[in-house]
């Protein structure tokens, strides 16, 4: 529990410039890639937590993240482009900056580390094992994405039975423990960057 406290307390904020935020390119077809990522947005695996909504249309998927109310969704979008043999994954990211207490505020440009770190793994499994790749720990970020903008009681917060992409998850929370720990989780304090999630 300490460290999903210690997640929370990590997330923050950060503005959304014009056109993607990052890239990835993957062996295959667009059609087949899009199919894929479309995975990730097949529900929260965290109780208490309103999942991300999915829309697509020809070249695009759309994740759509609840936030609290008085703040826009989190919108995370992924563009493919076939280029060769190759689809290019062209990721924005716009997260509100929605409090996580005293001075600390949701953090785009963290949120768009830990997704680039995600898809990146994603992209070398998919390389190779094409679509038996695993979209796990990006359906997961954006459930925790979901934690914070919707400013969920952490103590509410537990994984579902099934995670959304029909397997048993593990996760090392360790590795993004927040303030009062190792300071790299989600969240900051306005005044000071502390490598978590938040501004």
């Amino acid at each position: 529990m300490r460290q999903w406290v210690a997640l929370a307390a990590a997330l923050g904020l950060a503005a959304c410039g014009g056109g993607s935020d990052f890239s990835v390119k993957v062996k295959g077809d667009a059609s087949a890639v899009k199919q894929n990522l479309a995975k990730a947005g097949g529900g929260s695996s965290l109780t208490g937590v309103a999942p991300a909504t999915m829309t697509s249309d020809a070249n695009s998927l759309l994740f759509k993240i609840a936030a609290a109310p008085g703040y826009d969704p989190a919108e995370i979008k992924f563009e493919f482009l076939q280029e060769g043999e190759q689809t290019k994954v062209d990721v924005t990211v716009d997260v509100p900056e929605v409090s996580m207490g005293l001075n600390e505020y949701l953090s785009e440009s963290k949120v768009e580390g830990e997704l680039r770190k995600n898809l990146n793994s994603w992209a070398r499994d998919y390389n190779k094992s094409g679509s038996m790749a695993s979209t796990g720990e990006i359906a997961l970020t954006m459930s925790l994405v979901g934690v914070a903008a919707q400013q969920v009681n952490i103590d509410n917060v537990h994984f579902a039975s099934d995670w959304s992409v029909g397997e048993a998850r593990e996760v090392d929370y360790d590795n993004w423990a927040g303030a009062g720990e190792d300071d790299s989780g989600w969240a900051s304090d306005a005044s000071y960057d502390d490598g978590g999630w938040s501004d």
